[in-house]
């Protein structure tokens, strides 16, 4: 995942494992936001076309050996794999996270066009969108940021008692 939103290229990239027939996926994700929903669905339903299509398979290879690389054994038989075994068996999973500020989005008619831009997807259940409001990802950051306040304050509290 890049930290810049501003930085182009994948917004995350992940290797899933399915432990019951062990098998691994590429997790491919788009995060938007915009005034429009619609509109960051349409920018990243046209990235997902893309990735689909194999222009950018060199470059999500490269993602994914680091990502392999960074968890696997020594031998590195997932890394050395990657090419042969996810991206050339349709094992992909496309996630899109669309964050808006509107009060009522519309119920998923946004990403009606995602079975078009991800054909050589096999499962729709590949197929893997959420629509949040800011709202609850501002309530979150809220919450965490006074859980690490009271942290520290905590202690600096015990710091200060053994002076």
């Amino acid at each position: 995942m890049h930290l810049s939103s501003k930085k182009q290229g994948l917004d995350l990239a992940a290797i899933a494992k399915d432990n019951s027939n062990e098998q691994y996926y590429l997790v491919i994700g788009e995060s938007k936001n915009r005034k429009s929903p619609s509109e960051g669905t349409a920018e990243a339903l046209g990235a997902f076309k893309e990735y689909d299509s194999g222009k950018k398979w060199p470059d999500i290879r490269q993602v994914m050996r680091t990502v392999a690389n960074s968890f696997e054994s020594v031998e590195g038989q997932l890394s050395a794999s990657i090419s042969k075994h996810i991206l050339w068996k349709q094992k992909v999973i496309y996630r899109l996270t669309i964050e808006h500020r509107s009060k009522r989005p519309k119920k998923g008619s946004q990403f009606r066009e995602f079975g078009n831009s991800t054909p050589n997807v096999r499962h729709t259940k590949f197929r893997q969108c959420e629509a949040i409001s800011t709202k609850r990802l501002d309530d979150f950051y809220e919450s965490v940021s006074q859980k690490v306040v009271s942290f520290i304050e905590s202690k600096e509290r015990e710091l200060n008692s053994y002076a």
